[in-house]
């Protein structure tokens, strides 16, 4: 509860934008991946898209109960996924649920446990078997707390400047797909 106040009095008294680049995003029917330390800043975006209908990914421990609480206070689907291993039993249903037409799906491209911006193939999967886009959000804030953890998570302060760019790209191809693993090890990041 208090933290959904605070989060509302930063994004009453911060000056927020929204830079697109790349192609243009159908956010009624995206794959939005972002960085997992940025997460906290999510509301916010939610908050702004708050005529959309979007799902999001949550942990299923005791810290997801508490997301979850302010997820749905904004109207935002939680879908309580395990961390590592544990996840891919719920793989049929996630990705049932990114092929629902008309709705924003969200997961951490780094998450659950890292590394630190180094992107899993999740996302990347999700847009090529729901055949929507795939956008990536890099989070630009100007005045934040940075926590000391393995995501470096941020935290940002009232009267604050908030960029969110947002990458917009293709569907996810089969053939980057096959060669995900390859393009990991040959360094491959997405700017952060």
């Amino acid at each position: 509860m208090i933290f959904n106040l605070y989060l509302n009095f930063v994004y009453k008294t911060s000056k927020i934008n929204f830079i697109e680049q790349g192609k243009k995003i159908d956010y009624n029917n995206s794959i939005i991946g972002f960085w997992h330390g940025e997460s906290c800043c999510n509301y916010l975006i939610c908050k702004h898209f708050k005529d959309k209908a979007i799902d999001i990914i949550v942990t299923e421990d005791k810290r997801g109960d508490y997301i979850s609480n302010i997820l749905e206070k904004y109207k935002v689907t939680p879908l309580r996924v395990g961390d590592g291993c544990r996840a891919k039993d719920k793989l049929r249903e996630i990705i049932t649920t990114a092929q629902i037409p008309n709705r924003i799906f969200m997961v951490a491209l780094d998450g659950p446990l890292g590394p630190y911006h180094v992107p899993k193939k999740l996302a990347f999967m999700l847009s090529n078997k729901s055949n929507k886009q795939l956008g990536i959000i890099r989070t630009d804030v100007k005045r934040k707390i940075i926590l000391k953890r393995w995501d470096k998570y941020i935290i940002p302060l009232p009267f604050n400047n908030i960029t969110f760019n947002i990458e917009g790209n293709d569907i996810i191809s089969n053939e980057f797909l096959n060669n995900f693993k390859y393009i990991q090890e040959m360094g491959y990041t997405i700017k952060g």
